[in-house]
């Protein structure tokens, strides 16, 4: 069962990530979050999109699907990430977790949101699969 989702949005060789604080570190990482009860993968990943990064976007399609072990206590937990392209002319701009709105924005997860060249992003897990599954698209 899908409990997790993340987008893939890229645009003129970058893409975008959202950079998250906790107490233990700074990280940059993919638009995405949980899937809400009753809710399907594809709603979420465009919610959470709409959430963090302000942007309105569609999925063109599934990027993976693995095992999320323990992820909220559920033994069949897995994640999928979705590649997804933006809808308009909006640019992405800092949004908000709606389960942390009434937290001060420095106490808040989500702290920024850019833009990131694919070639500096090469190395960043979500990125390294994100860029295997476009590539085996296009050589198929």
């Amino acid at each position: 069962m899908i409990k997790r989702v993340c987008a893939a949005i890229i645009r003129d060789a970058a893409i975008l990530m959202v950079r998250h604080r906790d107490a233990a570190r700074e990280y940059w990482t993919l638009p995405g979050g949980h899937v809400e009860p009753g809710e399907t993968p594809t709603a979420a990943v465009v919610r959470e999109v709409e959430e963090e990064a302000c942007l309105q976007a569609r999925v063109v399609r599934l990027l993976w699907e693995e095992p999320l072990p323990g992820y909220g206590g559920a033994a069949d937990a897995r994640e999928a990430c979705f590649l997804l392209e933006v809808v308009g002319e909006s640019e992405a701009r800092l949004g908000h977790d709606p389960e942390e709105a009434h937290l001060e924005s420095a106490a808040r997860l989500l702290q920024d949101v850019c833009w990131l060249p694919l070639e500096e992003m090469r190395d960043d897990v979500q990125v390294s699969k994100v860029i295997a599954q476009m590539a085996s698209v296009e050589n198929s």
